[in-house]
């Protein structure tokens, strides 16, 4: 009897400690979840017509001009926000986008092709570079595609109670293609086939609705960094 009621109390402790591991480690996954959600996208700009694009207006830094150019110098210190600058067209498209100039960034930040679409409410993102941490590290791979001679990671998010591009508050779905080859520095020429990535995420069952805008832009989020880029027409 004796060695029983020892085994049991070994048994105990041992129950106990698996818990303590247990709940530590769902602490870490819930904090981690909860940064990932906030990396996973930018907050909703507001946006005004300049010439025959659209501009990301009122974010502190972002200036526009001429028409199809941006400059946005950014310094974050906190992770509440993800302002985003670009210049762009009311209407996303599968166009071919060319754009040229600068991107240097030091910490958590994208240069990006950024959109939505409606019915369903879905935010794409075509990532071409990235600071230190990988932005799509939330999100479920699919696959990968390759789109102007770079391969991409073909992924899928989501993003909970969130602003939608209709002003809504809810479950957003987001497609990504995620450059593994980043762009950076000064002297950036690019062209980004929107048809490309819009086939490659549809031949994996991700979804796009009616195109509403579509932005050539850079994200900043805890970080420092500039960049200046001009859409090639």
């Amino acid at each position: 009897m004796p060695t029983f009621m020892v085994y049991i109390s070994e048994k105990s402790v041992l129950i106990q400690a698996m818990k303590r591991i247990l709940v530590a480690s769902i602490d870490i996954v819930l904090a981690s979840s909860k940064l990932n959600a906030r990396q996973l996208g930018p907050e909703t700009p507001s946006l005004t017509p300049v010439g025959p694009y659209i501009f990301t207006g009122g974010i502190p830094g972002c200036t526009n001009g001429p028409d199809n150019s941006f400059s946005f110098t950014w310094e974050f210190n906190t992770s509440r926000n993800a302002p985003i600058c670009g210049v762009g067209w009311d209407t996303g498209t599968n166009r071919t986008i060319s754009f040229k100039g600068s991107y240097v960034a030091d910490g958590v930040s994208m240069l990006l092709i950024y959109g939505w679409t409606r019915e369903p409410p879905i935010e794409y993102l075509v990532v071409e570079s990235w600071g230190y941490l990988n932005p799509a590290s939330a999100a479920i791979r699919k696959g990968t595609v390759t789109c102007d001679d770079a391969l991409y990671d073909v992924l899928e998010g989501w993003r909970v109670n969130q602003t939608a591009v209709d002003g809504d508050t809810q479950y957003i779905k987001q497609n990504w293609s995620l450059r593994r080859s980043r762009r950076s520095g000064t002297g950036i020429t690019a062209s980004v086939d929107m048809n490309c990535h819009f086939n490659a995420w549809t031949s994996v069952g991700m979804e796009l609705g009616t195109h509403d805008y579509q932005l050539v832009s850079a994200m900043g989020y805890s970080s420092k960094g500039k960049a200046t880029l001009e859409i090639v027409t």
